[in-house]
């Protein structure tokens, strides 16, 4: 993937946003993500409309604790997405994609400590995975995990009386995952208030 980049931009072709998402994924799982840091930076603003790849770069921002650019990198990210969600609703693979973005995004917000973004991308995530999604769509046991992702944000930020008062899902089945946090966020706020 080295030989492949640089032969790319010797060649005069630019930065290839193929090579650069496999080299970013390759060199995540390494032990020196920061390695990397320049092809992510030449993925930032590369093709500006494909959300996953305005996202890609913070793979190894997250590894290198680049939280800004984390909250950043997949704000854009979701803004790409957004111009896809409107234009082909939810119910396709691509909203797998679009789930990772928030949940990226929100990862970083909670490790800079800001609560309002956080919680912020917990509901913009809400507003764009309908249940139907979840229930009938692609992979529907990976989609729904994502939507505990408040719980998580609410423990963090030790908002013991929020966790305590949100309700439980209505099916608890389907929302098998979401459930068990919520249950987990419940114990965690109980311990802290020693109710």
């Amino acid at each position: 993937l080295e030989d492949a980049i640089a032969a790319n931009s010797a060649s005069g072709d630019g930065l290839h946003p193929g090579l650069l998402h496999l080299y970013v994924h390759l060199m995540e799982m390494s032990p020196t993500p920061e390695d990397a840091m320049l092809a992510a930076d030449g993925l930032r603003g590369l093709v500006p409309d494909a959300g996953h790849l305005e996202h890609m770069a913070t793979h190894i921002d997250v590894l290198c604790g680049n939280y800004q650019d984390v909250v950043t990198g997949n704000s854009s990210g979701i803004e790409a997405d957004l111009k896809f969600w409107r234009d082909s609703g939810p119910m396709n693979f691509y909203s797998m994609y679009r789930v990772h973005n928030y949940h990226f995004k929100l990862y970083g917000a909670m490790f800079l400590g800001q609560y309002e973004q956080a919680i912020d991308t917990v509901n913009s995530l809400h507003e764009t995975i309908p249940d139907e999604l979840v229930r009938f769509g692609p992979f529907p046991n990976f989609i729904e995990s994502y939507m505990s992702m408040k719980t998580h944000v609410l423990v963090r930020f030790g908002r013991w009386q929020e966790l305590i008062e949100e309700p439980l899902p209505e099916d608890q089945e389907m929302y098998c995952v979401t459930t068990t946090i919520a249950l987990y966020g419940k114990g965690v706020a109980y311990a802290a208030l020693k109710m």
